[in-house]
């Protein structure tokens, strides 16, 4: 995303997204929402559906752990304190304007938005 420039707006918005993100429900709405009106602006197409696919990975996982077994009450909180690391990553680096992507998703949804190259 180097030849774009970030609008502030943009900016704030894909702090928006990332903001509400760990709240399960809001958080799913608010990324279709965004992705659904925002059809010019690739840069927060990217952060919706990043944050959605993301959030929404990591509350599937924790509430399958939680009713799979014991084993799973002692990984869930490592997975929480990995997930609000990366939220305040997703938060900062979205609001510099920048592309932050994870392992797995983030190429994904780089190839789904035609951007060349994503960070990590």
């Amino acid at each position: 995303m180097k030849n774009t420039k970030v609008t502030q707006k943009e900016k704030f918005i894909s702090f928006v997204i990332y903001l509400f993100a760990p709240i399960p429900v809001i958080s799913q709405l608010i990324s279709i929402l965004f992705l659904i009106t925002k059809k010019k602006s690739k840069y927060i197409k990217y952060h919706s559906l990043q944050a959605l696919l993301f959030f929404t990975l990591v509350q599937a996982t924790v509430i399958s752990l939680f009713y799979a077994s014991y084993m799973g009450l002692v990984i869930i909180p490592f997975i929480l304190i990995a997930e609000f690391i990366l939220w305040l990553l997703f938060i900062l680096r979205s609001f510099r304007g920048e592309l932050f992507s994870i392992i797995f998703i983030g190429p994904f949804v780089a190839k789904q938005f035609y951007y060349k190259k994503s960070r990590r």
